[in-house]
């Protein structure tokens, strides 16, 4: 079920990227969601939730007077799993090499390379991805209108203002690719368990 899901919310992203670019993008995340939330454990990601007690978090309890052992501590117990990183987890666990590789469909990298994450930036580039979802989902903040270029022979010149002001965030081409390969991958492994070669 969750395959097909994710097949599914895959399938809707590309049927609406020319329309609804906003919609795709967030489909696109989706798409991932269906199965990380599955492949991920909840141990793992609570594991990495108790690593780093958020700042506002800390703030608050010394506001109370308690200790940097206390903090530790309180937070060690209320530390709940956290959806981005099971979201980063399977994105970094399913994206092989492929991804950094020429794509014979969307040209992008020929003309674009400096707007495209590279490979040592890649889990913070995932990272934006779903931080720029919950902005979306959640605040109601569009995405950056620079996920558009690849998608056709011109970039939008609110696209271009925010390329030639420094702004960077994965394209939609870019993602899409990444998205596909994580799926496919993650798919192949788990077939591969059932069906050994």
């Amino acid at each position: 079920e969750r395959v097909v899901l994710a097949a599914r919310m895959y399938w809707a992203a590309m049927a609406a990227v020319y329309d609804r670019i906003d919609i795709a993008y967030l489909l696109m995340t989706m798409s991932v969601e269906a199965l990380a939330n599955h492949a991920v454990t909840g141990e793992d990601a609570r594991a990495e939730a108790k690593t780093t007690v958020p700042r506002k978090v800390v703030k608050k309890l010394e506001a109370v007077g308690l200790t940097d052992a206390q903090i530790k501590g309180t937070w060690n117990a209320l530390a709940e799993a956290r959806s981005t990183f099971k979201f980063g987890k399977f994105m970094a666990d399913n994206v092989k090499d492929d991804l950094w590789t020429s794509d014979d469909l969307f040209r992008i990298d020929d003309f674009a390379k400096h707007i495209l994450p590279k490979k040592g930036d890649f889990a913070q580039a995932i990272k934006d991805v779903y931080e720029r979802r919950n902005l979306f989902v959640h605040h109601g903040q569009p995405y950056p209108a620079m996920i558009e270029a690849g998608i056709g022979p011109v970039i939008p010149s609110e696209a271009s203002i925010e390329i030639l002001a420094g702004e960077r965030f994965p394209p939609f081409v870019w993602f899409e690719r990444a998205v596909h390969l994580a799926l496919v991958n993650y798919i192949e492994k788990a077939i591969a368990k059932v069906i050994p070669a």
